[in-house]
């Protein structure tokens, strides 16, 4: 086991409310990334103003320009394709001896320190996954801020456990979870690879051949699919989007289940978000029962740290985000059926 410790950065392609932008860059400078590379897939993102200053930060806008003089192309369609490439733009950049590459929805969390988590790496292997834990809320608990909620572990027994717990439902769940279960990955830099979304790859295999890879004990990634309920529907709207426009993407059963659903079986946007409700929010029962199986818990998530680093204050309510949502991407909303009321004096805005 290697004992000096080592360092390493974090890469994403981000899209997101400016405040959650700037939390996830601040939460990992905090925890010691020497670098967060972050590619803005809307140019003219306003975050951009906010963290380019920030010690640490490397702001990339993938504007038309980006597109063509460092790749050579116009802007990929498919969203998972655009990533991959950014990442890999920036590992052929990076300074640090390894990159991880996650999304804004992800937030590493080490039990201590992750340079020496990949220091303990032996020599001969160049990447760590990092299993993730998937946020759920507790029934009757407010979640007015985006990391309000509790984590739920992976279940052990594929297919029997998801019945055991969630019956019907489970067709819409992969070992519990509503989002992806395979983790995201750390590789070490200078070596001749491409980097995935969810794993490097040798390049010049086919099929593509993922590095060998030994999994981490210390550092969990921290999924907080969907940030808001309405996030959380909004992702399926994207999706459903995307394969609409661009038929023959390949999505995992749980996933595209759900967005059937949506598209097939919901009455309404309303009644889709109660579909979220079963699949996202636990009763008492169903809490207890994972958390004597230890596949709950509660993680306070401190930003305090963060907004050290960053020199700025976040604004991390539910509703902001939910509003920057209606502001970006209300169009897309409102042509799967969303529409968005004026609330009522003091109270918060509604969803439909």
């Amino acid at each position: 086991m290697a004992e000096h410790s080592a360092t390493w950065a974090v890469v994403a392609m981000v899209d997101e409310a400016p405040d959650l932008t700037c939390a996830f860059a601040g939460w990992h400078l905090a925890l010691g990334a020497s670098e967060v590379h972050l590619y803005l897939d809307q140019p003219d993102d306003p975050v951009f103003d906010r963290l380019r200053h920030v010690p640490g930060v490397l702001l990339t806008r993938c504007d038309r320009a980006y597109w063509q003089d460092v790749h050579g192309r116009g802007r990929p369609y498919v969203h998972m394709m655009r990533q991959r490439m950014n990442a890999t733009h920036a590992y052929l950049n990076c300074g640090a001896d390894w990159l991880i590459h996650i999304d804004a929805d992800e937030y590493l969390s080490p039990t201590h320190s992750v340079s020496l988590d990949l220091a303990s790496v032996p020599s001969d292997l160049d990447c760590m996954v990092f299993m993730n834990d998937e946020r759920a809320f507790l029934e009757g608990q407010p979640h007015d801020t985006i990391f309000s909620g509790v984590f739920r572990r992976r279940l052990p027994n594929r297919g029997k456990l998801d019945r055991r717990f969630y019956g019907s439902d489970a067709q819409y769940l992969r070992r519990g979870f509503t989002g992806h279960t395979a983790g995201k990955a750390a590789v070490r830099t200078q070596r001749s690879v491409e980097v995935g979304v969810h794993k490097p790859f040798w390049p010049d295999t086919k099929p593509k051949q993922n590095l060998e890879a030994v999994r981490s004990t210390v550092t969990t990634l921290l999924h907080f699919e969907g940030i808001t309920p309405l996030g959380w529907a909004f992702k399926r709207v994207r999706k459903a989007h995307s394969i609409n426009n661009r038929p023959g993407q390949t999505l995992a059963k749980h996933r595209a289940a759900q967005i059937d659903y949506m598209l097939n079986e919901a009455v309404d946007p309303a009644d889709f978000m109660a579909f979220h409700d079963r699949l996202c929010v636990l009763d008492k029962k169903r809490s207890e029962t994972l958390q004597s199986l230890d596949l709950l818990y509660h993680r306070p998530m401190d930003l305090v740290p963060a907004e050290v680093v960053l020199g700025q204050a976040l604004n991390l309510r539910s509703e902001t985000f939910d509003a920057w949502l209606w502001e970006t991407k209300g169009s897309l909303l409102t042509g799967y059926g969303f529409t968005r009321q004026a609330p009522k004096p003091g109270a918060p805005a509604a969803i439909f």
